[in-house]
């Protein structure tokens, strides 16, 4: 079993910018330090380092070698690229100006940072969930044993009973002679979702239907584009210019309305628009957004100021996280409470009835 985890082992990009960042501050040349990783690791990880290795050997750049690099991924194994174009172009910036360590870094750090909001994000979204499970797996444990043991033999006896465990006793009726047929039934309809959800195409339509939600939809936006000033603000520290770090970071924003919007901004600067003018035109940014790149156009620090803006939006999605979670806990608690209340009242209501009649 160890064994095939380890063959398993994948390469991080946050872990290998970080580590080579690392050696590459010491002093060990970029082909060496790869090699070096490369003897650190097993499975798919190994593989791609070998990769990169034989790539410098053959005199080609690192952030070459970084976009023909490919990992197996998801269940049917199929190869997806290890680095997206943000890791390239930054590595790319990096070798031509001769700051390539220092490039790393600053990717290594806006990794972690992202990664670290959306485990913020996972984690407060983690007790209303594992209180779902068990509320469901409470609930079906009720349904499929204790109801058909206490209500059974009453019905058995030919008692009327009242109407409300009259349908719980349906109900568990239902699931213990199709509740099997149902899971199987289930599974293939949940497996295509599943797959579908994972498509270009599902994840564009779920991103685009999130964003449209009362609630959710503000907070996605809020991630979104705090997501998008982190990247371009790195890009723009790196050097890159404002058009091709506008057209990098639209490429490597997951929610589509803000992608989209990018791509307008990027077509609208290339045409000889203002910033502040070509993002206020998407009508998908804040004022406060569209200021924040007016300011950071005329003071010439648009990277301190994209920075700021995106502390300030990832302080506003863990607040409104918290709020979130603290209305759907309560709600939770009442539907459980609710739910399982009735069925044990009406599993016991019977009894109450005949000890009342004796």
């Amino acid at each position: 079993r160890a064994g095939y985890f380890a063959a398993r082992q994948r390469l991080r990009p946050t872990r290998f910018a970080r580590e080579l960042a690392t050696l590459l501050e010491v002093g060990t040349p970029a082909l060496e330090a790869i090699e070096l990783m490369a003897r650190q690791r097993t499975g798919h990880a190994a593989a791609v380092l070998d990769h990169l290795a034989d790539r410098l050997r053959t005199g080609t750049p690192l952030a070459e070698a970084m976009r023909s690099a490919t990992q197996p991924g998801g269940l049917l194994g199929r190869p997806r690229p290890v680095f997206d174009e943000l890791d390239a172009a930054l590595v790319e910036v990096g070798e031509r100006s001769g700051r390539l360590e220092a490039v790393l870094d600053r990717l290594a750090d806006f990794r972690e940072q992202a990664e670290n909001l959306r485990a913020g994000v996972g984690s407060a979204m983690l007790y209303p969930l594992v209180v779902l499970v068990f509320a469901t797996l409470a609930t079906l444990f009720l349904m499929a044993f204790v109801v058909p043991r206490i209500v059974g033999p009453l019905a058995a006896s030919g008692r009327e009973l009242p109407w409300l465990t009259e349908v719980v006793q349906a109900f568990s009726l239902f699931l213990r002679d199709w509740g099997l047929m149902v899971v199987l039934a289930s599974v293939l309809p949940l497996v295509a979702a599943g797959r579908w959800l994972r498509s270009p195409r599902g994840r564009d339509r779920l991103g685009r239907t999130l964003i449209r939600l009362p609630l959710l939809g503000e907070l996605a936006r809020k991630q979104a584009i705090a997501h998008a000033c982190v990247v371009l603000s790195t890009l723009l520290r790196s050097g890159i210019d404002f058009g091709q770090a506008c057209r990098i970071t639209a490429r490597n924003t997951p929610q589509p309305v803000i992608r989209d919007a990018l791509h307008h901004a990027y077509d609208a600067i290339a045409a000889g628009s203002d910033v502040a003018h070509a993002v206020e035109e998407t009508g998908q940014f804040p004022a406060l957004v569209v200021r924040a790149f007016g300011v950071g156009q005329r003071s010439g620090r648009m990277e301190q100021t994209l920075e700021r803006v995106a502390i300030s939006y990832e302080r506003d999605v863990a607040r409104s996280m918290q709020r979130v979670v603290g209305l759907i806990e309560p709600v939770l608690i009442v539907v459980i409470v609710v739910l399982v209340g009735a069925i044990a009242f009406a599993t016991f209501l019977p009894i109450l009835e005949l000890s009342n009649d004796l």
